[in-house]
């Protein structure tokens, strides 16, 4: 038995297509990970020509740069919105700053254990990012809901968000992680179509709220002088220019423009999705 150790191993993301070409738009046809490393390469060999070998390393700038980066800063947040939001209005109003220190640090020491355990398991979630992605889309929506509504209708009472948040939240994971595991035709389904139809159930739901329970009065927001709120003369102009300049952006990069192509962007995913199940079975 021959040990290789890759003190930091690397993952290679390898990306196929049928060539390139210039004033062309070029598309991808799959993408494969693949593991790579002087040790690695070495134990692969090896392996190649039957001789017995056991791959050793650790992914050092991988995991300290997720800690120090995302990681942390999850973390934080996570503690000081438990801290503050829930912990002292609901069990401790009179708790001091101290304390709430003390409770935003133990509640962050949970919240790190339970995230090492379940680490292992988003193997078999298509990755940390899709799945994070994934996951804070039931709660973006609905938030996003709540406050354009809040902005342009003035009857919006404040139960609706209380309704309105929790329904598209239980909502969203049975779609994501109970029935597309179910039903076959929800298989491929990505999760960003579940938040658009989620969009619109949540706007008609809200509009159902203001129509039994409006607001006595319409919802006014008073100006406490803390900054100047004097509109800028000129902010209508550049608001529209940039509202412009996006919508124009998304014509040049669509099919009307560099983003012509015999297939649709679905149907690539489908290929890719189909092309990485193989990938994985062969490996």
């Amino acid at each position: 038995m021959i040990y290789t150790l890759t003190a930091n191993p690397a993952i290679d993301y390898n990306i196929a297509c049928d060539g390139l070409a210039a004033n062309t738009v070029t598309r991808t046809r799959n993408a494969v990970y693949t593991p790579n490393g002087k040790g690695l390469n070495v134990s692969f060999t090896l392996d190649h020509y039957g001789v017995d070998t056991t791959i050793l390393g650790f992914f050092a700038a991988v995991m300290f740069g997720a800690i120090l980066s995302s990681f942390n800063s999850v973390l934080n947040s996570a503690s000081t919105i438990y801290a503050l939001d829930i912990h002292r209005p609901l069990f401790n109003p009179t708790a001091s700053d101290a304390r709430m220190v003390k409770i935003g640090q133990n509640f962050g020491t949970v919240v790190a254990v339970v995230s090492t355990i379940m680490s292992p398991f988003m193997l078999y979630m298509g990755g940390i990012t899709s799945f994070v992605n994934s996951a804070f889309a039931a709660f973006n929506t609905p938030i996003f809901v709540c406050l354009l509504c809040g902005f342009f209708w003035k009857k919006v009472p404040a139960i609706a968000a209380k309704i309105v948040i929790p329904v598209h939240v239980v909502l969203y994971f049975i779609l994501q992680f109970g029935l597309r595991n179910v039903i076959p035709a929800l298989n491929n389904i990505h999760y960003l179509y579940f938040t658009a139809i989620l969009f619109v159930f949540d706007m008609l739901l809200m509009w159902v709220i203001v129509k039994m329970h409006p607001r006595a009065t319409d919802f006014e927001l008073k100006d406490v002088g803390a900054v100047d709120l004097t509109p800028w003369k000129n902010g209508k102009i550049w608001a529209t220019v940039t509202l412009l300049i996006m919508v124009l952006a998304y014509i040049i990069f669509s099919p009307l423009g560099f983003g012509k192509s015999e297939k649709t962007t679905y149907q690539n995913y489908l290929e890719n999705q189909t092309t990485a199940s193989v990938s994985d079975s062969v490996q």
